[in-house]
């Protein structure tokens, strides 16, 4: 899974510090595969005492990009966000990332200007 956000392998400071975005109580993890090989994931995170649906830990490995293997992970996320009974979705990205792109593309359109070059999307499920 760490290829899938560090394709020459995760720097130290970094090792093992996905899996647990994985493992949460009330975490669901999305798998995209190509061939029988996984090639890109997600996560969804479930926050039901304020009907929030998080989503995070978004990454597709170098030779897959660009196929639209999270354009339909962030269409799976959204599908189980609504499915969980949860009102909105939230998502903290940088603002020019393809993330971003991504999620505007996806309609995601409320997203509220943060400090540093963050933005953070949330948009209603249902």
């Amino acid at each position: 899974m760490e290829r899938a956000f560090f394709p020459e392998g995760a720097p130290e400071a970094f090792r093992g510090l996905l899996e647990p975005l994985y493992q949460m109580e009330g975490a669901l993890a999305f798998v995209a595969s190509v061939d029988g090989t996984m090639a890109a994931c997600g996560t969804g995170l479930n926050i039901p005492e304020h009907c929030i649906f998080a989503l995070g830990g978004a990454g597709t490995m170098l030779k897959y990009r660009g196929r639209g293997l999270q354009t339909a992970l962030l269409r799976a996320r959204m599908t189980a966000a609504a499915d969980a009974g949860c009102e909105y979705a939230v998502v903290v990205t940088n603002g020019g990332s393809t993330l971003a792109a991504e999620l505007r593309a996806a309609g995601v359109s409320r997203g509220l200007q943060q400090g540093d070059g963050d933005q953070e999307f949330c948009d209603r499920v249902i």
